[in-house]
C-alpha cells in the first residue's frame, strides 16, 4: 500500500490535472471525468447490474470501470462522476507503486457512510476519495463557482452542518453545475477553507427566513 498524507495525495491529483488539462486547468469548466478516464488512463466505462444488497457502486478490473447501472439515472450524476473519479484515483495512486500490475488489480467502491480508518482497505478507499474530490473540484474552479453563485468567498456554517436555507440553495446549484453531490462539495469547500464555521448559538432562524424569502 502506498503511504502518504492527505496533502501529498491532493498534490498528486493537482499534478495530474495540470498535466492532462494544460492551460485548461485555469478554465471554469468542470472536468469531463469520462474523457479523463478514457484519454488519460485508457479506461473504458460500462454498466452492470450489481446486487443492491452489496451496495457496490462501481468496480475497476483490467482496463474497465464498471458502474452500477442505477448510476446512469440523471439524478445520480454526482455519485456517478465521483465513482469514476474514485476508480481513477486508485489507478493514479497505484502508479506510484513499482510493483503495480494493472490487470491484477480489482477494486470495489462500496457506498458507505462509515468514516473509520481501521483496515488497509479503509485507507486505500480514503486515498482514492481524496484524489477523486481533487480531480472533480480543483481550487480555482470551486472558488469561481462559489463567487458566481453566491457573490461571496465563503459560506457560513453553524455548528458542523447547519446552513441558512438560501445557502443550501446555493450549495445545491453549485453541485449541479460542478456535477458532484452536495456532500462531496461541502467537504471540499471545508478543505479549501471556503466555509466559515460559527457556533450554533449565533444561528438566527428569523434572519434565515428573511434571507430565504427576500
Amino acid at each position: 500500500m502506498i503511504i502518504g498524507t492527505k496533502t501529498e495525495f491532493e498534490n498528486l491529483a493537482d499534478y495530474i490535472l495540470r498535466d492532462y488539462l494544460g492551460s485548461e486547468y485555469y478554465s471554469y469548466s468542470p472536468l469531463n471525468v469520462d474523457a479523463f478516464a478514457k484519454d488519460y488512463l485508457k479506461l473504458d466505462i460500462s454498466y452492470c447490474q450489481f446486487d443492491p444488497k452489496e451496495h457496490i457502486e462501481g468496480m475497476r478490473t483490467g482496463q474497465q470501470i464498471i458502474l452500477d447501472e442505477r448510476l446512469s439515472e440523471p439524478a445520480r450524476l454526482g455519485e456517478r462522476n465521483f465513482t469514476i473519479a474514485h476508480e481513477c484515483g486508485h489507478d493514479l495512486i497505484n502508479w506510484q507503486d513499482p510493483d503495480y500490475i494493472p490487470h491484477q488489480i480489482i477494486n470495489y467502491r462500496i457506498k458507505s457512510h462509515h468514516k473509520t480508518l481501521k483496515t488497509e482497505n479503509d485507507f486505500k478507499e480514503w486515498q482514492a476519495n481524496v484524489v477523486a474530490s481533487c480531480l472533480l473540484l480543483r481550487p480555482n474552479l470551486v472558488g469561481w463557482t462559489l463567487y458566481t453563485f453566491a457573490k461571496k468567498e465563503k459560506i457560513t456554517v453553524y455548528d458542523t452542518n447547519i446552513l441558512f436555507r438560501a445557502d443550501r440553495t446555493i450549495l445545491r446549484m453549485m453541485a449541479q453545475y460542478l456535477g458532484v453531490s452536495q456532500e462531496c462539495l461541502f467537504y471540499r469547500l471545508d478543505r479549501l477553507e471556503m466555509l466559515e464555521h460559527k457556533p450554533l448559538s449565533e444561528y438566527d432562524p428569523v434572519m434565515d427566513a428573511l434571507l430565504f424569502w427576500r
